[in-house]
């Protein structure tokens, strides 16, 4: 897992003119499958703003951060919001076990596994540069990467106030929160 500043779980959000996935082109979900081992690609959610969140079975601060990820989720949902929770470095199997056990919790999340399971080629590593999870990509209505979050800690506004970079109306007090919370991690 990926330590900020060398302490577990800090949240770091990047803003700014990110990269375009491009609906078009290969992105994470072009080699995911969901839990029912049907193919899921990001162009299945042009014109939405996708939370684009790789997670691990192994990674505490993944599963810390389900919760409030399912809460931002549900709370912007009627505004295009969606969560395509990309399980990485897990096998099929474990991945299919977990979510069995634990899709109720988090009903407004879609779960898909990268068959590439730790391999060098897995998206998340290859297509995103993700070396430490939870790792979460706000990308616009666009195709194009807004903010990146790095990490969790409970009580932190900094997804919602990431989503207001994609042009989600977030409540003003939120995102000054968030802005809050980066700079107390020296953001």
């Amino acid at each position: 897992m990926e330590k900020p500043g060398g302490k577990a779980g800090l949240a770091k959000c990047k803003t700014g003119s990110g990269p375009s996935v491009g609906w078009r082109r290969r992105s994470a979900g072009d080699d995911a499958d969901d839990a029912a081992a049907k193919p899921v690609k990001l162009s299945d959610y042009r014109g939405k703003v996708v939370i684009l969140d790789f997670w691990a079975m192994w990674c505490g601060p993944c599963q810390a951060s389900m919760p409030h990820t399912q809460q931002v989720t549900l709370r912007y949902k009627d505004q295009g919001v969606v969560t395509l929770g990309s399980c990485t470095s897990d096998t099929r199997a474990a991945f299919e076990k977990w979510v069995k056990q634990n899709q109720s919790k988090y009903p407004d999340i879609v779960w898909t596994h990268d068959a590439a399971g730790k391999s060098p080629v897995r998206v998340s590593l290859k297509l995103y540069g993700v070396v430490g999870i939870p790792k979460q990509f706000i990308i616009d209505r666009q195709g194009k990467v807004v903010a990146t979050v790095t990490g969790y800690l409970e009580g932190e506004a900094i997804l919602d106030a990431a989503l207001a970079k994609a042009g989600i109306s977030v409540d003003p007090a939120l995102v000054a929160k968030g802005a809050v919370d980066l700079k107390g991690r020296g953001n």
